[in-house]
């Protein structure tokens, strides 16, 4: 077992990673830009370590800056999350250099060719291509429409849907822009775009005597813009026969990839059929929902594997019971085409009750930052059964308020809400459409709701100064604007 790890991230994976390091008795050291000295990663690792950037972007990126601080702290191995570097084969390179392992299983360049050969059905794609020229000459022979994304994006930043030719050039331009401004290579794939296909991940733990372990697939079909909103497991679109043959393929393909440690290999489904598409060598945000459901704390064993040790679990020991939903709530206005709402959070009120666990790094008084992931809460529902663990999560998202900063919990509470859901219906490219986003969140609106927003809006007329801002929230409901008017009007008349 690794005797220091460094966590080279922040928030709350790098919070998660610290309480696993220490559980497993070695040694965590974090590093931190000055924003988050007072993060709870921070404040529970051993040692924490201030770096700064030295090329102006977020230090978070900067693979010399790591290095280094992991050679000044006597780490033996780095833990990148997900995100920042977690996919950088720079860092990886620089790492074993000096002897230092990085969690995190690379990617390879042969995987959709190794798929293949385990009999995986594989979407036409490309390699990683560094050029436009490149790219231009790479479209013919996938055809439209096709997704175009940065080889190290996470969390969507980097990815565009092309419907075609005209779309491709600046989708391309747009990507390159995105790896510029996270300090990446500009290096892209290609791959054939299934409309409404469900995105199916299995989570793999592989050790270097070559067993590996299988988990229950997570459905992360709800997305936006390729960020996932809800994941559950295990999956409502995937029929038993589909998963026996794609959980039969796995570990031949995770032993001729040679993967140690921790590994998602995701699939496209579409028609009955799975098509391979990736596998990603980070740990995914949606992890937690697997450990809720299996009681494996796959970052834990993740280590402990990459370490070296043997991979001790047993599949026939591993927890199937019941359904998991998890929700991930973002700091970004779902009435605003998503714009990003950084700032103080007032009041934080989480729902509880059996069943419920929340994943957070932040509570109230604390600031959600502009420049990174506004991802602030993971929130888990567990039942016996799908229909069960839908209701829990419907109640539990009802019962959740933030206050300070608006976040993504109306628009989750309406897709909860909707039919579409409850039928397990709703594919990667559901939420493309503007106009069933406004649909959403107009399902959320009832009369009682009017009522209540227009005396509260009236009353605010009455007390604040700011009466043009509290006017423009206004127009959200027919009955508050009309009564918000009166009121507004007759202050004038009074003056």
């Amino acid at each position: 077992m690794f005797k220091k790890v460094l966590i080279a991230n922040r928030g709350l994976v790098a919070a998660n990673c610290v309480r696993a390091v220490r559980e497993l008795g070695a040694k965590s050291a974090i590093v931190y830009e000055t924003s988050d000295l007072g993060s709870a990663a921070v404040r529970a690792a051993d040692e924490a370590l201030e770096i700064t950037s030295a090329n102006g972007s977020t230090a978070y990126l900067d693979v010399g800056s790591v290095v280094e601080a992991a050679v000044r702290c006597g780490a033996d191995a780095v833990h990148p999350g997900y995100g920042f570097l977690a996919k950088s084969q720079d860092l990886a390179q620089r790492l074993k250099e000096r002897g230092i392992t990085l969690i995190a299983s690379q990617t390879h360049p042969r995987a959709k060719e190794l798929a293949q050969k385990q009999g995986l059905g594989i979407l036409p794609g490309t390699a990683v291509l560094r050029a436009w020229s490149e790219v231009e000459s790479s479209v013919a022979s996938i055809g439209f429409p096709l997704a175009i994304k940065a080889q190290a994006s996470y969390g969507g930043w980097g990815a565009r849907i092309v419907n075609d030719a005209s779309e491709l050039k600046p989708a391309y331009e747009h990507v390159c822009k995105q790896c510029e401004r996270h300090g990446v290579p500009a290096e892209v794939v290609l791959d054939k775009h299934l409309s409404n296909a469900h995105q199916v991940e299995f989570p793999v733990l592989r050790d270097s005597s070559g067993r590996v372990l299988v988990l229950p697939e997570v459905e992360t079909s709800v997305q936006r813009r390729f960020q996932k909103l809800l994941v559950e497991t295990p999956s409502p679109s995937l029929k038993a026969a589909l998963r026996g043959k794609l959980e039969s393929a796995i570990p031949a393909l995770v032993n001729a990839l040679e993967l140690v440690g921790y590994a998602s290999v995701v699939f496209q489904v579409s028609g009955g059929e799975a098509y391979f598409s990736d596998v990603d060598g980070s740990i995914q945000a949606q992890h937690g929902a697997t450990g809720l459901l299996t009681s494996v704390n796959i970052i834990r064993e993740q280590i402990r594997v990459a370490s070296g040790e043997a991979l001790r679990i047993q599949a026939e020991h591993v927890q199937r019971k019941g359904h998991v939903i998890g929700v991930f709530i973002y700091a970004m206005d779902p009435y605003n085409k998503f714009a990003a709402c950084p700032g103080r959070i007032e009041r934080f009120h989480a729902p509880s009750g059996e069943g419920i666990i929340l994943h957070s790094a932040v509570t109230s008084g604390d600031i959600v930052s502009p420049h990174y992931d506004p991802n602030v809460v993971t929130l888990l529902a567990h039942d016996s059964t799908r229909d069960e663990a839908v209701t829990r999560m419907r109640l539990a998202l009802a019962d959740f308020f933030i206050d300070g900063i608006q976040t993504s919990l109306p628009i989750m509470r309406a897709i909860v809400d909707s039919a579409d859901f409850v039928k397990g219906e709703i594919g990667t490219s559901y939420l493309f459409s503007e106009e069933r986003r406004v649909s959403l969140l107009k399902s959320l609106r009832n009369s009682e709701d009017d009522e209540i927003a227009a005396l509260v809006g009236a009353l605010a007329l009455n007390t604040d100064a700011n009466a043009s801002q509290i006017m423009a929230s206004a127009q959200h409901g027919s009955l508050l604007w009309a009564m918000a008017s009166r009121v507004l009007n007759r202050k004038k008349m009074e003056f």
